[in-house]
């Protein structure tokens, strides 16, 4: 809707905006060592250290299938949101292209709501691979859902669509990464699977 009204560019520019504003807040805000805290031990490392903890990292077969699965919960969910799921609500729910673009928008909504919960439910029951295969399923089922009932009631579209948008964040890559590297190697497979999408 807003890049209907103010163009694309415009729309744009103020996305830039609030995005150097957030970035200058958390500069601003967040402390490596907050007070009241013990101060957080830095390892440093050399690039050719960084090689070897990355080469680590990718000879450990589970660390592979976590980048697997990441992969396989991410990019239906990217694809779908970012691609081809307006042109997909467009023309096979006969939604104009404002409303197809919110209701899209709706699985990253989901996606920002499901990382952080189930990060803490995980931590919560201790239990990551249940979290995990668990937000797999739901997102199975809700996407099959969404792409195969042909007359679905605007708000079960609605909710199927946060649904998928928050079982697929079950796969936020901090925690799979963590349980399955050295504190050590760390840094470079969560750059890396921050950066693949």
């Amino acid at each position: 809707a807003l890049v209907e009204r103010i163009g694309w560019r415009d729309a744009l520019a103020g996305s830039a905006v609030v995005g150097v504003a957030l970035a200058a807040a958390l500069w601003i805000v967040v402390r490596d060592n907050p007070p009241g805290h013990a101060p957080v031990p830095r390892i440093t490392t050399s690039p050719i250290g960084l090689l070897a903890s990355l080469a680590r990292v990718l000879s450990r077969r589970q660390n592979l299938l976590v980048a697997l699965i990441s992969a396989a919960m991410t990019a239906p969910l990217l694809s779908f949101a970012g691609f081809w799921g307006v042109a997909w609500l467009m023309q096979t729910k006969d939604f104009d292209r404002p409303a197809a673009g919110a209701v899209a928008s709706l699985l990253l909504l989901g996606w920002a709501v499901g990382s952080p919960s189930a990060g803490w439910l995980s931590d919560r029951l201790g239990r990551r691979k249940v979290v995990l295969q668990l937000g797999a399923l739901i997102a199975l089922l809700a996407l099959s859902l969404l792409l195969y009932l042909p007359r679905l009631p605007a708000p079960l579209l609605w909710t199927l669509f946060l649904v998928t948008g928050a079982a697929c964040g079950s796969m936020s890559p901090h925690s799979p990464w963590r349980a399955a590297t050295t504190r050590q190697a760390r840094s470079a497979p969560l750059s890396a699977s921050l950066m693949a999408p």
